[in-house]
């Protein structure tokens, strides 16, 4: 789904090396469809632990580079 939002993330990439993504959150079977500010927005928490392990095979990635 297409975002509005605006980012200052980039500006930090015009110093340093890095990435920004978004971690997909919505689940329609479940009803959770509502954008961030809405006062009806949910979470679906199933996605939390494949975000948190795809960060954290960036970051050993990075690491095992850099050794």
């Amino acid at each position: 789904h297409p975002s509005m939002g605006g980012e200052d993330f980039s500006y930090y990439l015009e110093h340093v090396k890095g990435a920004f993504a978004f971690l997909g959150i919505r689940n329609e079977e479940k009803g959770i469809v509502y954008p961030l500010h809405s006062p009806r927005f949910k979470v679906d928490e199933e996605v939390l632990l494949p975000g948190a392990v795809l960060l954290t095979r960036l970051v050993r990635r990075y690491e095992d580079k850099k050794a």
